[in-house]
């Protein structure tokens, strides 16, 4: 009998019990089943007939579909998933299901005649705090809200079932796993092979545009180059189908690129009245509308977001992110704290997502002039980092003030030496200079941010830890060129 855990869930065959951070979730024993059969082949393709043979056996004749789908919206239940946004189960239409998330199997506890338990080794020399790790930019993390969309498009109730070239649809499956599996410039060969074998395959010509703003966002593609060819694609799908996904691609260009907002409101509005369901719509509605400071309107958005898709922690992460730029702060830390409960999303580990949401908090925190707090975010930014003790202790010691301004500097260092190797947004090194106080470099970084187009530059500027700059003239002539 064998353990399965994914996310904040466990699964124990054994017992037939389904546990999340160590409480039980009641979860009835045939829905159960289905969930180790797919937790057990977790990233393959189950099919319905499998998935018949498990629940039901060979020689029970019934209406299994319905039962399926009946036992699979159970599991999604009890795991708090989406079948929009899936963080666990994913539907793969006319086949069968997927199990998304990372899945690793619990070793059983050693025999109490076992080899006696190691000590541990002795603690290494104290070394500098190593700060968050940017492995994944604000920038990727929103993108991949986008993302969801192109991965499920398959599935939109919004769209019109593919009826065109079979070897079309091939290629477009093969481009949907492999952009599913992170190799994005491989799913474009397929995402245009398919267009190429039906020019009216409009979803075809929507993943094509969805991939290029994701390359963009991500610092793979220059946006200068990347947001022409995508609006290009994207109007080319609309011409053929008028679905909410596309308007949402359009919306990102104009948005984030070309920064005509109100072209960008237009798209997200025809989005959300396309996909009233849509919590990615809504989502990215509320990120336009809190950087263009309408902030009852984007947090009405992004509450709508959060009530069509409770469980979805990069929803949760953008209500913080509404919340602070709205300079509710109190709701902004409650908010990315459950996304870090909830978390992580399937590309990011847990820790970085951890450090992640709490290195927000900390800037947060200094923001409300709330030292003990600030204090308490170094401390666990720096034990899931990994330093020793004795770092840890050096900084409880430490006026809160000049803890945080440790982690901040070093969190600089450590930027600049990742930027060696991956893009690393401006916009972060903007960020943490204002932070320290340090206004020059700040605006110096947001200039270059400005200058390169890049995505994350058009929804920072509202950023509260820029406010002590907004009086500056050169402050003032980066919002003049974001006006247009």
């Amino acid at each position: 009998m064998a353990r399965y855990r994914f996310g904040v869930f466990e699964a124990d065959e054994a017992s037939g019990e389904l546990t999340r951070s160590g409480r039980r979730v009641h979860l009835a024993p045939q829905p159960f089943r289905a969930l180790l059969v797919l937790v057990e082949r977790a990233g393959a393709v189950v099919t319905h007939d499998e998935l018949r043979r498990a629940l039901w056996g060979e020689d029970t004749f019934v209406e299994f579909g319905q039962g399926i789908r009946f036992t699979i919206g159970r599991v999604r239940a009890a795991l708090g998933d989406d079948p929009r946004a899936s963080r666990f189960v994913e539907t793969v239409p006319a086949r069968g299901y997927r199990f998304v998330a990372p899945v690793s199997r619990v070793a059983e506890p050693a025999s109490p005649t076992g080899p006696e338990p190691v000590a541990p080794a002795a603690a290494p020399p104290a070394a500098p705090p190593r700060p968050p790790r940017p492995a994944v930019s604000r920038a990727a993390l929103l993108a991949a809200l986008l993302l969801l969309g192109l991965l499920q498009a398959r599935s939109r109730p919004w769209a019109v079932p593919y009826r065109g070239s079979p070897l079309a649809h091939e290629a477009f499956v093969r481009g949907q796993e492999l952009a599913g599996a992170g190799r994005r410039r491989e799913s474009l060969v397929e995402f245009r092979r398919a267009a190429r074998l039906d020019p009216t395959y409009a979803e075809a010509h929507f993943a094509v545009a969805s991939v290029y703003v994701d390359l963009a966002e991500a610092g793979e593609l220059a946006p200068v180059e990347a947001f022409p060819i995508a609006r290009a694609e994207a109007q080319r799908a609309l011409q053929l189908e008028d679905v909410a996904d596309t308007h949402m691609v359009l919306a990102s260009e104009r948005f984030m690129f070309a920064w005509d907002w109100e072209a960008a409101r237009r798209e997200y509005q025809r989005a959300t009245a396309l996909a009233p369901d849509s919590a990615g719509a809504y989502t990215g509605y509320a990120r336009l509308l809190s950087a263009a400071g309408e902030h009852d309107a984007a947090l009405s958005a992004i509450d709508r977001a959060e009530a069509l898709s409770p469980s979805c922690d990069l929803i949760l992460m953008e209500s913080g992110w509404v919340r602070y730029r709205a300079r509710r702060y109190a709701e902004a830390v409650r908010k990315f704290e459950r996304a870090a409960e909830l978390g992580p999303p399937h590309f990011m580990d847990a820790v970085s997502w951890q450090k992640e949401n709490r290195f927000r908090i900390l800037l947060v925190h200094q923001l409300m002039n709330d030292g003990r707090a600030a204090a308490r975010d170094v401390d666990e930014i720096v034990r899931l980092s990994g330093s020793p003790l004795e770092v840890r202790a050096t900084l409880q010691a430490l006026p809160p003030e000049e803890a945080v301004r440790r982690v901040l500097r070093t969190s600089l260092v450590y930027l600049a030496r990742a930027a060696e190797h991956r893009y690393i947004p401006p916009v972060r090194f903007a960020e943490v200079h204002a932070a320290l106080g340090q206004d020059d470099e700040a605006v110096s970084w947001l200039a270059r941010a400005a200058a390169e187009r890049a995505p994350t530059f058009a929804y920072s500027v509202r950023d509260p830890v820029f406010d002590r700059l907004r009086a500056r003239p050169e402050f003032v002539a980066l919002l003049a060129r974001l006006a247009g």
